[in-house]
């Protein structure tokens, strides 16, 4: 019987010796696929990012040569008020649907210029709006938070100032395009399971996200904000 056990725990031994070096490397090719796997993952969600950071730029980017277009046709002058309205409005009309309101304040943040059809409602002071501070401290483009407007649409402003022959900053010209705009593009990159894309300004405030709550909160990146250039939305 001893001799028996023997020869079983010798064969026992044998059997874990053959199987144990085979299920090492199993277990070592399944962990170098989920590392591949993951890997892969990651740097499609990147690329993604860059891809949507580049169209969002872009977009950024039409408004700001917008801005910087009507701003050199603009006058800085409040006796100029009725002029600058008549030309923000045809500016506007000119724009694709659903464009929020072109608007011009003076240094002080007082409205000298404003593309809506209600003379008699003025745009309230800027002078604590964030895109207002940014575009005085010549931010460009000057960027603010999030806003829900008349129509129900959130809305973020962009911001330009508007400087004299000497380089002096007279005022700040902005305009606010929906934030559906950049929902959409989110919609259509196709990211990887568990994935999501965040858009947040300067300031850590989220312009647009996969969970549409989230637009409008301070966002969990609001740490790095420094490393930032002035003005721009990050991924």
């Amino acid at each position: 019987m001893t001799f028996l056990c023997s020869i079983r725990s010798r064969l026992l031994g044998l059997a874990f010796a053959a199987v144990f070096p085979l299920a090492v490397v199993m277990m070592a090719a399944l962990w170098l696929q989920w590392r591949s796997d993951r890997d892969t993952a990651t740097e499609h969600a990147v690329n993604e990012a860059r891809l949507l950071a580049a169209q969002v730029d872009d977009r950024i980017g039409a408004i700001e040569d917008l801005l910087s277009v009507v701003g050199q046709a603009v006058s800085f002058d409040p006796a100029d008020r009725s002029a600058n309205n008549a030309l923000l409005r045809k500016v506007r009309s000119e724009l694709p649907t659903g464009s929020s309101q072109i608007l011009l304040f003076d240094r002080d943040g007082d409205n000298i210029g404003t593309s809506q059809e209600d003379p008699d409602n003025p745009p309230p002071n800027a002078r604590d709006r964030i895109y207002f501070r940014e575009a005085l401290a010549d931010h460009t483009p000057a960027l603010g938070e999030p806003i829900t407007v008349r129509s129900g649409h959130r809305v973020i402003n962009v911001a330009r100032p508007i400087k004299d022959a000497t380089g002096r900053i007279r005022a700040v010209l902005t305009v606010g395009p929906r934030l559906d705009s950049f929902q959409d593009a989110m919609k259509l990159h196709a990211l990887p399971p568990d994935s999501a894309i965040t858009i947040i300004n300067a300031q850590g405030i989220i312009l647009a996200a996969d969970k549409s709550e989230r637009i409008g909160h301070q966002g969990d990146w609001a740490t790095s904000r420094s490393a930032w250039p002035p003005g721009r939305a990050a991924t």
